[in-house]
This record gives structure tokens, sequence and C-alpha cells, in this order.
């Protein structure tokens, strides 16, 4: 290609509160670019290929400026490391528009833990658009919730494997503090990357997995490990809108406390946690000293204890069934509750149910029935069907003004969002 007239251009690239506009504004930037100072900035989004540009530019680049890119970030950069598909990124419109350009390209990837750029995006206030006559407002929550959602190790090796490909140079800088501290190679990015506030040694984290057996729920923990249970990152998906800023919320039946370090992640200001096991109720205790979580755990039954606090949101998953007085424990969560009361529960076409019926019509599930299961064969005492639970909670007392059945991610049980 014939150098005469190409421009070069400067890709500032990292996630929405990496800290671009201000590190394009320091004097690191200026010592790793050679730039002037009135060298002019341009939002990625707006850029298009043949646009006549300064010799020197500057590109201002959200590697998740896109709708499209987040949707398939959700699925193929899960945190729960089921999915790890190569995305194409050639699917941007501005990013292949950036690389169609008569330009050189060079860039600087700014690189920080998930903790600090959600700090930064609970702080902000008005999106970074020059020429709007009225700011327009920062949107906080899809933010939380795509940065607490996308695996950030596998968005940065897959984005440096991308710049690559097309040749472009890039330079690594930790943003975590104003000193931008130049980062070496990847897997030093990748430390930066996965930082998490603990006391915790790596090693110790290791030695405690190994000795102390935490099932029933997969939950991340520092530098990478986790827990070995079910992952239920699909029913939190369908349970919890994309902010949870200053609510609080009761857990009953918590277990290790998934729910709960996931409702604090998302901004929860007061998170409580009931379980009657002895054993889940230590194991989530060591995992919140491993995490540094404020989540409060209590050992005891909910039901035969008085409780006068009441909270934003209830949560009462996949806890119905095993209860003596299911009625009775559906009235007192609903006066605990001020907002949400959020039931996961099995229907009548629950299998362990089924076995222990000798006829079975699938059409019954839409009648108010509950099935009384078997206890020594199913590990159940009963069962519901939508209608059963809608009656219950806003016939025969009008506790909710409505309730919204979702399909639960667990076969044959439903969600029930029950609003005041």
């Amino acid at each position: 290609m014939d150098n005469k007239n190409i421009s070069l251009i400067w890709l500032i690239c990292g996630p929405s509160s990496a800290g671009k506009s201000t590190f394009i504004q320091s004097e690191k930037c200026k010592e790793i670019t050679n730039l002037p100072e009135n060298t002019p900035t341009i939002m990625a989004h707006t850029f298009q290929s043949n646009q006549v540009l300064n010799p020197k530019t500057i590109l201002h680049y959200n590697m998740l400026q896109s709708e499209t890119l987040w949707e398939k970030m959700i699925g193929i950069f899960s945190q729960n490391g089921s999915k790890k598909t190569e995305f194409d990124f050639e699917k941007i419109p501005s990013w292949t528009s950036i690389k169609r350009a008569r330009a050189d390209i060079k860039a600087v990837v700014l690189v920080c833990s998930r903790d600090t750029l959600l700090k930064r995006i609970k702080k902000r206030k008005f999106v970074e658009v020059k020429g709007l006559k009225k700011q327009k407002l920062y949107p906080k929550a899809k933010w939380i919730k795509m940065i607490s959602s996308v695996n950030l190790e596998l968005l940065y090796q897959q984005w440096c494997e991308e710049l690559k490909l097309n040749g472009i140079p890039f330079t690594l800088v930790n943003t975590e503090t104003d000193t931008y501290k130049m980062i070496e190679n990847e897997s030093e990015m990748l430390n930066v990357i996965k930082q998490e506030k603990t006391k915790y040694s790596k090693a110790k984290i290791k030695e405690i997995l190994k000795r102390k057996v935490f099932e029933y729920q997969r939950i991340e923990l520092p530098y990478g490990f986790y827990t070995k249970g079910a992952d239920r990152s699909d029913t939190r998906d369908t349970i919890f809108p994309d902010s949870l800023d200053g609510k609080s919320l009761l857990d009953i039946g918590c277990a290790l406390g998934y729910m709960c370090f996931e409702a604090e992640k998302l901004g929860a200001k007061k998170v409580v946690g009931y379980d009657l096991k002895k054993k889940r109720f230590e194991g989530a205790n060591i995992l919140k000293d491993i995490k540094g979580s404020n989540v409060e755990f209590h050992l005891g039954d909910i039901f035969t204890e008085t409780i006068e606090e009441q909270f934003d949101i209830v949560l009462f998953l996949n806890v119905i069934h095993h209860l003596p007085e299911p009625v009775s424990a559906l009235r007192k969560l609903s006066h605990l509750a001020r907002e949400k009361l959020i039931i996961e529960f099995p229907t009548i076409n629950d299998i362990k149910f089924k076995k222990t019926v000798s006829s079975f019509e699938r059409s019954w599930d839409e009648f108010p029935f509950i099935g009384v299961s078997e206890i020594n064969t199913a590990k159940q005492t009963f069962v519901f069907t939508p209608k059963a639970i809608e009656r219950i909670l806003m016939n025969h007392d009008k506790l909710f003004r409505k309730i919204d059945f979702l399909d639960s991610p667990m076969d044959d049980r439903k969600i029930a969002i029950c609003h005041k």
C-alpha cells in the first residue's frame, strides 16, 4: 500500500468505565502515542470507513459497545465457562469500518478488574457523547448486568487475538489507578483482571476447596476457582432485574448463598440468607469470608422464628415442596416481602410426583390443584399448579396485586414473581 496520505489511528480500547476518556487526557497517553494535545478524538460507534481523517486521530473504542456483541457475550463469555466459542468480531459494524479505513492502526488496551469497573459504573451519571444539547443519562443497570455477566478474562483474550490477527500492534495498560502502569504480557494482563478483594492467597483457596466439600451450587471465587455444584445462572437471569441497587433481599433456603452473592454483586445494600442445614451454613460463611462479602447468613428455621423486618425481595426457591405446612409458609413470607416474593416450585408434572400416582393427565396442570406427594419415595410433601399458587395468594388472601408465572430452567418447575 502507498503510505502517502495514510492517516494514523490510535485505538484506545476497553470496556465501559475502563477509563478511556481519562487516559486520553493523561500524560501517559501522550508518552505512549507521541500525539500532540490537540489530536481529535472520535467515538468509535460514529466512525465511518470513508470519512476524511486528520493525519493523526484517536478512536475511543468500547469493547462492549454493541448490543449485538452484548447479546453474544452473555452466551459466549458467560462466567460459568460452559461456552467458549470464539466470537466473530466481523459482525460489529464499527469494528468493520475501522479495519477498512485507509489508515495505519495502533492500539492501547486498558485493563482493570470487574470490581473496579462496577464501582466506577455505579458512580457515573451521564454518557460521554460530544455535541448533545442535553446530557444523556448513563444506563447503569444495563452496564452492571453486562459487566457482571461477561467473563472479562475471555473477552480480553479474544480481543487481543483479534488485534493480532489484523496486524494491529497494541500496548497493555493497567487502569486500576491513574499511575497507568504498563503491563508486560497477556499473563500479567489476566492477573490484573482476576484480582479480587480477598485476604486469601491462591494456594489457601485451593487447599480449602480440596479439603472441604461444597456441594449444590456453583459459586465463583477469586483466582478463577469455583465450587463444584449446579450452575444456577439461568435462574439468576430469570428472576433478577439488571440492577438491585439499594434493595434489601432475603433468601429462604439459601444453601451456599449463590443467589445472595449474586444479589450483592448487582448492588443490593442488605442481603440475608437462611438455611436449616449446618453444613451448608458453615460452607456459606467460609465462601463469604473468601469473597470478602457482606451477606448475613443465619442457621435456623425462619418459620418458627419471629422476624419483624421486611425485605424488598424475598426468595423462596425450591423449598416449598419440602414443607409440611406450605400454605402458612407462603402467608408468612408474603408479609416479609415489601415488593416481591419469588417462588420456584415443582408442578404436578414433576417426574418424582408422577411416579407416586397410578394415572396422570397433563391437562390437570391447568386447574388449581395441589398434589400430595410421598415423603418416603419422592422426598416431597406437596406440588402445585400455578393456578393453585394464584388462588392461595390472590383469592383466599389478597396478598399480591399480580403474579407473573415463568418457566423455570429446571424441568417441570415454575417460577412465580409475586408483586405487591
